[in-house]
């Protein structure tokens, strides 16, 4: 909240921008710019990934080569936003920033657990088709068999042309209803 020469406080004009990175270096850009005193927002997805023979489960961009950051364009020194080590440019139309819409980063944020990995919590029911996203079955498409306790979920694979039921982590379930189908 900015105050004005009476002391009285004004409205902030403070909104959220995109800043594109340079390749893979949104923490890098995420730091500096905190270091310039801005505002920033950089939420991640959990990947499944095969290393050396093994499947690892890291945490990626879920905008990669973009991070959110708040800025008043009216009184603060946005141009050096671009100049900033790890940032590529502040996404601008007409030479001027071009902000998000209103309520798209605060939904995100509301979405993102203390780890800083987005969650969806879209409805799910028994015979929904959903899509895991990590572990070692990521990608393959099952049905929603029943619900568990303790974020467990019961889903029926179709592996080696058989169903096979198996119980995962409610995390790692979309709804294809949601996503379109790859």
């Amino acid at each position: 909240m900015t105050h004005d020469s009476y002391g009285l406080a004004a409205a902030s004009t403070e909104r959220w921008y995109v800043a594109r990175t340079l390749h893979h270096k949104e923490a890098v850009a995420v730091a500096n710019l905190q270091l310039q005193g801005f505002e920033t927002f950089s939420p991640k997805l959990e990947a499944t990934i095969k290393h050396a023979r093994k499947l690892l489960t890291v945490k990626r961009s879920a905008f990669p080569r973009y991070v959110f950051v708040s800025i008043d364009v009216h009184s603060a020194r946005w141009r050096s936003i671009n100049g900033t080590h790890g940032v590529d440019q502040l996404l601008c139309r007409g030479g001027k920033p071009e902000a998000v819409k209103p309520g798209v980063v605060e939904t995100l944020m509301q979405s993102t657990g203390s780890d800083g990995v987005l969650t969806f919590s879209e409805t799910l029911g028994p015979g929904d088709t959903v899509r895991l996203i990590s572990g070692p079955f990521a990608g393959q498409l099952g049905t929603l068999k029943a619900m568990r306790a303790k974020g467990r979920v019961e889903i029926l694979l179709g592996l080696l042309g058989q169903e096979t039921s198996a119980e995962v982590d409610r995390r790692v379930l979309v709804s294809t209803k949601l996503q379109p189908r790859i």
